[in-house]
């Protein structure tokens, strides 16, 4: 059996990024934001931006935008916007089933 590494906690990173928008004379990296939090420190920035690309790949850029080459990232929503808007894309992506009825892995 194969151990995965967790997953980067998109909520708390895209908090992270949301509280990051206001300072008015910078934008928000993925580098910047991680230094924050104890939690997110675990993670490169690399898979923190791996993260937020699936992200964008799957809600698409009215949500949120990344410049892979800096890491910037542009918040357009709210958190809870984009979370809700990632889980309806999953939902949809597997037929309907709700994300929290997922079945636990074993």
């Amino acid at each position: 059996m194969t151990t995965l590494e967790p997953p980067v906690p998109l909520a708390k990173l895209l908090g992270a990024i949301e509280a990051a928008k206001t300072d008015e004379l910078a934008t928000p990296t993925v580098s910047a934001v991680r230094v924050l939090d104890t939690d997110l420190r675990k993670f490169t920035p690399a898979k923190s931006s791996a993260s937020l690309r699936a992200v964008v790949e799957s809600v698409g850029t009215y949500f949120l935008e990344l410049d892979d080459s800096s890491g910037e990232v542009l918040l357009h929503t709210t958190t809870p916007q984009v979370v809700s808007k990632v889980n309806r894309s999953l939902e949809d992506l597997v037929g309907g089933v709700k994300v929290s009825e997922w079945p636990e892995e074993r």
